[in-house]
C-alpha cells in the first residue's frame, strides 16, 4: 500500500534532506565556463537537466531556443535569480531564432521604441489600417509562460516582403499577443492550453492561475511580477474560441455560414438521422428504437449578476455552442405570456417559484437538455432564467432539443422533473408561440425521473413512470442532476462574468463534458452492455416463473389490457394501480376455511393419500396419524415457548396457572405420542442411534408480543382440529430419579427425521422416513401458501387502511391488523423452516432443496409494488422465491389476493420488457457510435482532399487517425455485441 512505502521512505528522510540541501550549491561553482573555458561558470541553470556552468555568452547561446528557462547566478555566496534579458538574450522574429538581415546594426544598440499614433486598445477585432508605418528594432515584451512570467528583448523581422504586423510574427513564434496594435505584452500557446485544462479539470479562476504563475516567479515577492490578469482573462477568451473553431472543422469550412451548435459536440451513441444511422433505419427499425430519450433540467446555482455596462459586451460565440442565440431567445420572452396557475400535484418549486425574481440578478439559473441516457448536452438548448425555471423556458429548450439532428425521428421521450404539469398544455404554447416548433408528427412522451417520482402524487407514478414506458430501456432520468454536480464547481466564478463571457465559459465546459463521454463512449456501452444481460437474467426468470403460477386466463385478460395501456397512456396506465374499492376493509379479513391455498400438496392431500395407498395399509397401522401429530406437537411446543417468553417477571398467579395447564396438557400428548411409537416401533429399542431436535427457537424470526393470540384466533378462525386429552392428573413435575422434569415445552420426542436414514433402513423403518418426508413437503407446501396470503393481506392493509386512517382510533386498529399479518407471516415461517430442516434431515434430494429454498426475514417484507408504487429503485425489484416457485400456486379468487397477483405479474413483466428494451438499445448504440466516429472520419477525410494549405492538410490527418482509431477500437470491443455487424 501506499502507507508502507511511506513506511520504507522515512528512514532516508535526513539523506534526502541533505542532498536538497547539497544542490544549493553545485560541485561546479567556481570553474570555468565548460564551453568557452575562459570566463567563470557562474550561470546555471534549473530547467535544464545535469548540473551545467557557463558564462553569461555562454547562457545565451545554449538557450538561444530555450526562453523560458530558469537561469541563476552564482554571487555574494549563492545562485540567485537572473533572467535571459539581464545577460543580452534578444529573440528575434521571423527567422528561427536567427537576426533579421535587413536589420542594420548590432542588435546591442537597441532603443526601445513604440508605434507612433496607434491608440492602444484592447478590441482583439480593431485592426489600425496603417501599413506603411516603420517597424521599431527592438521591443520589450513580457511574456506569460507555464513556468512564469518573463521579460525578454524582441528584435522584429524587417524583411522587405515581410508585411505582417508585429501581433502576427508573435502569433507565428507561438506567442498570443494581447493587442493586435501595439503589442507589449503576450502569452505562450502552452500557458494558455494549461490555463485552459486547469479551468476545466481542475475548476481554476484565471485569478487563481495567474497568483500561481507569479509565485511560480518569484515566490518571495510576487507582488512586484507584472500584473496581467485581465489581459489572460481576455486572452484565454479568445484562445477557446479559436481552439473550438480548429477543432470542429470551420478552420476549413470557411465558405459554411455558420449554424446555431456548430462549434458544439453531441452524443455519439443517440439515434441522428444522417449522422450515425444507416441509410435504410426507418425500415429497418420497430418504432420504439430510433426515440429521441432526452432529460430537461434547471439549475438555480448558475445564476448571473446584472452587468453595469451590457451595451458594452462583445458576443464572440453567440449560439454557436450550448447556450442559445441571445436575440430570437430575447424575442421569444418578451412575446410569451407565463402561466400564473399553482402546481395541481405536489408542492413543487420548479412550478410554483417559476415567477419569482431577483432584482440583483439578470438571471436567476439556466435550464438545459441532455441525452438521458449518456448525459450529453444537447447543442443550442441551453436557456437562462429571467425568474424561476418558467415553462417558456424550458419549452424553448425542448423545441431546439427536438429539432436538433432528428428529420424523420417520430417519437421522443421527454425527462422533466415537473412533467405532470409542464405536459398539459405544451402543445397549446407551441402552437401560439412563432419560435416554439416540434417537428411534424413526432410524439411527445413526458416522464418524471425515478428520485423525483417520488416526490410525485400517487396518480402521477404509472402515468409518468418510466418504468411504463415503451422504448425507454432502463434509466433513472436523472443523469442530468450528476452534469450539474461538476458544472457548479465553475458558478461562482461565472457569476459575475459578463454575460458573452460567461456563455463561452458554459459552452466550453459543456464541450469538455460531452468530449470526455465521447472519447469514454466505448467502455461506457461495454459495461451498460454487460449491466444489461445480468438484469434481463436477473428478471427474466422471476417473471417466467411468477407467469407459470397464475391461469391463462388472467394473463391473457392482464396482456391486453398492458397493451392498451402502452398504445393509450393517460388513465389507461392506471392499471398499475392496485384496484380495491373505496369504504372497504380488510381489518377483519381472516382465512376463510374453504379457501384454495394452493395447487402444491397440503399436508391433508398427503395424508389422505399416504392412507388410502397399498403401502401404507400394509405397514404399520396408524404410522400416518401417529407422524401429524409429531407435527402438530411441535407447532404447540414452539406457541408455548413463546408463550413463556411473553410472561412477564411479575406474571399473577392466573398467568402462571395457564402456562401450567397448557403445560399439562402438551405433556400427556407427548406420553401418548411415546406409547404409540413403542406400538409402531413393535418395541424396538433405539438406544443412542438418534438425537431429538433440539428446541432451539429461529433466532433469524423473533415473534411480536402478541404472537401466541394471533395464532390462536388464527386457529380458532380456521377451525384447527386440536386434540384431546385425559388424565390431566398424571402430568408429572419429576422424573423417575426425583430430579426436575423437563417443561413439556422442551421435552424430545422421536421421529423419523431424528435418525440417520441409512440406521432407519436398517432398522426396518425406512417406509416411516418416507411417509414423514412426503408429510414435511406437505407441512411446507401449507407455510408457504400461508406466507404468501399473510404478505398479500399485509401489502393490501398497509396500501388501503394505514395511508386513510384520519382518526386515532381507526389508526391503532389498522397498526393492529397489519401486525396480526406480521405475526402471522412469522408463524408460519418457523413451521416452514422446522419442515424444511426435517427434510434435509431426511435425505431429501438436491432438487427438492433447492426448490423449497431457506427463508430469511429480508423475504417476508411487503410487496412495494403495492405500497409504495412511486418509489424511487424499484427497477431491480424481484418477488421472493416463494412467489414464484412452481407448483406452490396462489391462483385465489379473493379480491385482494388477486390484485396482488396482477400488479406483481404487471410490474415483472414492465421490469423484464425495460430490460429487454435495454439490451437492444446498448446493441444498437454499439452500432451507432461506431458510425457516428466513422463520419466523422470521412468529414475530417474530405477536408484533408479538399484543403491547399499543408498545416490545414496535417490538421485534417491528425483527426482522420484519431477517429479511426476510435472507430477501430469500438470495432474490435464491440465485435459479436452489435445488433449490426
Amino acid at each position: 500500500t501506499q502507507n508502507d512505502f511511506i513506511h520504507d521512505w522515512l528512514p532516508w528522510k535526513q539523506e534526502y534532506l541533505s542532498i536538497l540541501l547539497e544542490l544549493e550549491a553545485q560541485e561546479k561553482r567556481g570553474l570555468p565556463c565548460e564551453l568557452c573555458g575562459d570566463l567563470p561558470g557562474s550561470i546555471r541553470c534549473k530547467t535544464c537537466s545535469g548540473a551545467h556552468a557557463w558564462c553569461n555568452s555562454c547562457a545565451v547561446k545554449v538557450h538561444k531556443h530555450l526562453p523560458f528557462h530558469n537561469l541563476e547566478k552564482w554571487q555574494d555566496s549563492c545562485y540567485q535569480k537572473i533572467s535571459l534579458m539581464a545577460l543580452g538574450y534578444i529573440w528575434y522574429m521571423g527567422h528561427n531564432g536567427d537576426p533579421c538581415p535587413c536589420v542594420p546594426g548590432p542588435a546591442e544598440d537597441w532603443v526601445d521604441v513604440d508605434d507612433e499614433g496607434l491608440p492602444d486598445t484592447e478590441d482583439p477585432f480593431h485592426v489600425p489600417i496603417l501599413n506603411t508605418l516603420p517597424v521599431p528594432r527592438l521591443s520589450q515584451l513580457t511574456i506569460v509562460h507555464a513556468t512564469g512570467i518573463f521579460v525578454h528583448k524582441i528584435s522584429w523581422c524587417q524583411c522587405s516582403n515581410a508585411s505582417e504586423r508585429k501581433h502576427l510574427q508573435l502569433l507565428r513564434a507561438c506567442l498570443f499577443p494581447a493587442s493586435v496594435t501595439r503589442p507589449e505584452t503576450a502569452f505562450t500557446f502552452e500557458v494558455l492550453e494549461h490555463h485552459r485544462i486547469d479551468n476545466l479539470e481542475c475548476k481554476m479562476t484565471a485569478m487563481s492561475f495567474f497568483a500561481k504563475l507569479r509565485r511560480l516567479t518569484d515566490s518571495g515577492n510576487p507582488d512586484s511580477i507584472p500584473d496581467r490578469y485581465r489581459e489572460l482573462l481576455r486572452i484565454s477568451r479568445l484562445w477557446r474560441y479559436l481552439t473550438n473553431l480548429k477543432r470542429s472543422g470551420m478552420g476549413h469550412d470557411q465558405e459554411r455560414p455558420p449554424q446555431p451548435g456548430d462549434l458544439a459536440l453531441f452524443c455519439p451513441a443517440c439515434p441522428q438521422p444522417s449522422i450515425n444511422l444507416p441509410e435504410d433505419w426507418q425500415q429497418k427499425y420497430p418504432g420504439w428504437l430510433a426515440k429521441l430519450r432526452y432529460v430537461v433540467d434547471g439549475n438555480f446555482s448558475a445564476q448571473h449578476m446584472n452587468m453595469k455596462c451590457p451595451e458594452d459586451d462583445v458576443l464572440i460565440t453567440d449560439g454557436r455552442g450550448y447556450m442559445v442565440k441571445v436575440d430570437p431567445y430575447s424575442d421569444h420572452i418578451l412575446r410569451s405570456v407565463e402561466s400564473k396557475e399553482k402546481s395541481s400535484c405536489s408542492n413543487h418549486r420548479a412550478v410554483n417559484a417559476a415567477n419569482a425574481s431577483r432584482a440583483n440578478l439578470r438571471a436567476t439559473g439556466i435550464g438545459a437538455t441532455a441525452c438521458a441516457r449518456h448525459g450529453c448536452f444537447v447543442p443550442h438548448c441551453v436557456v437562462d432564467f429571467q425568474k424561476g425555471e418558467q415553462q417558456m423556458n424550458i419549452d424553448y429548450s425542448i423545441c431546439q432539443a427536438l429539432n436538433y439532428h432528428s428529420s424523420g425521428i417520430k417519437s421522443a421521450l421527454l425527462i422533466y422533473d415537473v412533467a405532470c404539469q409542464w405536459s398539459i398544455h405544451f402543445k397549446k404554447r407551441v402552437s401560439e408561440c412563432t419560435h416554439l416548433s416540434v417537428p411534424e408528427d413526432m410524439e411527445v412522451l413526458p416522464a418524471v425521473g425515478k428520485f423525483h417520482l417520488s416526490a410525485h402524487k400517487l396518480e402521477c407514478f404509472t402515468r409518468f413512470s418510466l418504468n411504463f414506458v415503451e422504448g425507454g430501456g432502463h434509466m433513472d432520468g436523472e443523469i442530468l442532476e450528476t452534469l450539474w454536480a461538476s458544472l457548479n464547481k465553475i458558478t461562482p466564478s461565472a457569476r459575475a462574468m459578463s454575460a458573452a463571457h460567461r456563455q463561452e465559459l458554459y459552452d466550453d465546459h459543456m464541450l469538455d463534458s460531452n468530449w470526455k463521454k465521447a472519447v469514454s463512449i466505448t467502455k461506457t456501452l461495454l459495461k451498460k452492455y454487460k449491466r444489461a444481460l445480468q438484469g434481463l437474467n436477473e428478471t427474466q426468470a422471476p417473471f417466467e416463473e411468477l407467469g407459470k403460477n397464475l391461469s391463462p386466463e388472467k394473463i391473457a385478460k392482464w396482456t391486453a389490457e398492458e397493451a392498451t395501456a402502452a398504445e393509450l397512456r393517460g388513465d389507461y396506465l392506471d392499471i398499475y394501480q392496485p384496484k380495491v374499492e373505496k369504504g372497504k376493509t380488510l381489518l377483519s379479513c381472516r382465512y376463510p376455511p374453504s379457501l384454495h391455498l394452493h395447487l402444491a400438496p397440503s399436508m391433508a392431500d398427503i395424508r389422505l393419500s399416504l392412507m388410502s395407498s397399498d403401502t401404507t395399509q400394509n405397514s404399520s397401522s396408524g404410522s400416518v396419524n401417529w407422524l401429524i401429530s409429531g407435527i402438530k406437537i411441535e407447532d404447540d411446543q414452539d406457541l408455548l415457548r413463546a408463550a413463556v417468553r411473553q410472561l412477564p417477571a411479575d406474571a399473577t398467579a392466573t398467568q402462571k396457572a395457564d402456562i401450567q395447564g397448557k403445560r399439562q396438557k402438551l405433556y400427556l400428548r407427548i406420553r401418548k405420542l411415546e406409547e404409540a411409537a413403542d406400538t409402531i416401533l413393535k418395541g424396538l429399542e433405539l438406544g443412542d442411534d438418534w438425537e431429538a431436535a433440539a428446541h432451539i427457537d429461529d433466532t433469524e424470526f423473533v415473534p411480536p408480543d402478541d404472537y401466541v393470540t394471533m395464532v390462536e384466533e388464527e386457529r380458532e378462525g380456521e377451525g384447527v382440529e386440536r386434540e384431546e386429552v385425559e388424565d390431566e392428573e398424571n402430568y408429572v413435575d419429576e422424573d423417575e430419579d426425583g430430579d426436575a422434569a423437563k417443561p413439556s415445552e422442551e421435552m424430545a420426542t422421536w421421529m423419523p427425521s431424528c435418525m440417520n436414514p441409512n440406521r432407519l433402513l436398517e432398522l426396518g423403518l425406512g417406509h416411516l422416513g418416507e411417509e414423514e418426508l412426503q408429510l414435511r413437503t406437505g407441512q411446507a407446501n401449507d407455510a408457504l401458501a400461508r406466507i404468501r396470503i399473510a404478505l398479500g393481506q399485509l401489502a393490501v392493509l398497509y396500501r388501503q387502511n394505514l395511508r386513510s386512517t384520519n382518526s386515532v382510533r381507526s389508526g391503532t386498529r389498522a397498526q393492529k391488523a397489519i401486525q396480526d399479518c406480521k405475526a402471522k407471516a412469522m408463524w408460519h415461517a418457523r413451521s416452514y423452516q422446522r419442515a424444511r430442516k426435517a427434510m434435509e434431515h431426511l435425505g431429501a434430494s438436491d432438487k427438492v432443496l433447492e426448490t423449497y429454498q431457506l427463508i430469511s426475514p429480508s423475504h417476508l417484507t411487503v410487496n412495494k409494488d403495492i405500497t409504495e408504487e412511486n418509489r424511487f429503485g424499484q427497477g431491480s425489484d424481484r418477488l421472493p422465491w416463494f412467489w414464484r416457485v412452481q407448483g406452490i400456486n396462489n391462483d385465489s379468487s379473493d379480491q385482494w389476493m388477486d390484485e396482488f397477483y396482477r400488479i406483481s405479474w404487471l410490474k415483472a413483466k414492465a421490469r423484464y420488457c425495460r430490460w429487454t428494451e435495454e439490451l437492444a438499445l446498448v446493441k444498437h448504440e454499439m452500432h451507432w457510435t461506431m458510425l457516428w466516429f466513422e463520419k466523422h472520419q470521412s468529414e475530417w477525410a474530405k477536408r484533408m482532399v479538399t484543403s491547399e494549405e499543408p498545416g490545414h492538410i496535417a490538421y485534417a490527418a491528425k483527426q482522420v487517425l484519431m477517429y479511426k482509431s476510435f472507430a477501430e477500437e469500438a470495432r474490435k470491443k464491440f465485435a459479436g455485441k452489435m445488433a449490426i455487424e
